[in-house]
């Protein structure tokens, strides 16, 4: 019990680390443009644009098949599926 609370607790504090010196160095940059009040900054811009990753992999498959088909009557009715249900415009490259 006393391992986890040390682990818990040296976590916590490499969290507030990283807070710290993410909202310096935003500061640092000289960003004005934030009207954060909480002073952490804003760290948006450091994640992942998680919708366009998820775009890009539900329709990665479709048009990977879709090049690998060789049949014209099933590479039709492939492309009106694709239109008809929007995968088609998803994760475009």
């Amino acid at each position: 019990m006393k391992k986890m609370f040390i682990g818990f607790v040296i976590g916590l504090a490499a969290c507030l680390i990283i807070v710290v010196t993410v909202s310096s160095q935003t500061r640092a940059a000289g960003d004005t443009s934030s009207t954060d009040t909480t002073g952490i900054g804003d760290i948006s811009a450091l994640l992942p644009d998680v919708g366009a990753i998820y775009k890009s992999a539900l329709g990665s498959p479709y048009r990977q098949v879709e090049t690998e088909i060789t049949d014209p009557g099933i590479a039709a009715f492939f492309s009106r599926y694709m239109a008809e249900t929007g995968l088609d415009k998803i994760g475009a490259p």
